[in-house]
């Protein structure tokens, strides 16, 4: 049963921002250079990936696993569900109430399913510590935008009344639903962290003053993005560069590079409009990320 404040679909895609900045103008920027690769204090982060598919797919699978590609007769694997998330699949949030952002596939779902559970240390009766996961937040109504039947896209969904909590760390999982499938190998997880002890700032504040990005113009926006990614705060970095890149399409680029991301650059956001003579709009057009 989903809460009674319903996730809100955020249109990644903004309106092309009409002051543009000269290369010679901007000042460059270095994003994301200070995210960690690995997670001291409290790992346990899992794939950013959904599994790879073991077999050969067919129409009837929710999300598309296998396609012929080149046109010979022989199908490729394709892009898998994947979050965007730092190498260590650990997100960092200066809100309380987070923005989560996906590759989705070309789907035949038409809703995907959020869970964030708290992780809460414990111990056993003998000592040996473990976690407890009590649920915060809770939504299978989720829609995935219609331009997803027509090929991937990059997908951000902002969170209402998640109220994460300074200091502490939380999981969350994404699954893809289809009528008729229990969506099995179209799951990801990760990690949220608001706790310094996992290697990310004591973020997630009520107080923070977080600007609109789609209200500032690209410098704004450069510094914004700078800040964020200075701070550490990856789910602000990647909202600012993501608005920004209408006008500067290589600082997108740079940021998903430093986080393993970069094959994912230019798969288009939900809402965004495609040049019909582009690749990306051609019926198979696959980034072939994470195929190998």
């Amino acid at each position: 049963m989903a809460l009674p404040n319903p996730l809100r679909l955020v249109a990644t895609i903004p309106a092309l921002l009409s002051l543009t900045l000269t290369a010679q103008a901007r000042p460059p920027l270095y994003l994301a250079v200070e995210f960690p690769s690995a997670t001291p204090g409290g790992g346990g982060a899992p794939q950013r990936t959904a599994g790879g598919a073991p077999r050969r797919g067919s129409e009837e699978e929710c999300v598309a696993k296998f396609a012929d590609l080149n046109g010979d007769g022989q199908p490729q694997r394709l892009t898998p569900l994947t979050a965007l998330m730092p190498t260590n699949n650990i997100g960092t949030s200066l809100s309380p109430d987070p923005t989560l952002s996906f590759y989705i596939p070309r789907t035949r779902g038409t809703a995907v399913e959020i869970i964030i559970q708290k992780r809460v240390p414990t111990t056993t009766a003998t000592g040996t510590p473990r976690y407890r996961y009590d649920e915060v937040y809770f939504n299978d109504a989720l829609p995935i935008p219609p331009s997803v039947a027509n090929g991937p896209r990059i997908v951000s969904y902002a969170l209402d009344d998640v109220n994460l909590e300074p200091g502490a760390v939380y999981e969350w999982s994404l699954a893809i639903l289809c009528e008729g499938s229990t969506g099995g190998e179209d799951v990801v997880s990760g990690l949220l962290s608001c706790s310094q002890a996992d290697g990310s700032p004591l973020g997630c504040s009520t107080t923070a003053t977080i600007p609109d990005p789609k209200t500032l113009a690209p410098a704004a926006l450069e510094a914004n993005a700078s800040r964020f990614a200075t701070d550490a705060y990856w789910n602000e970095t990647l909202a600012f560069t993501a608005q920004l890149r209408p006008v500067d399409r290589q600082q997108w680029k740079t940021l998903l590079e430093s986080q393993g991301l970069g094959c994912l650059a230019d798969v288009p956001f939900a809402e965004e409009a495609i040049a019909p003579n582009s690749p990306q709009a051609q019926p198979l057009w696959d980034p072939q990320c994470f195929v190998e």
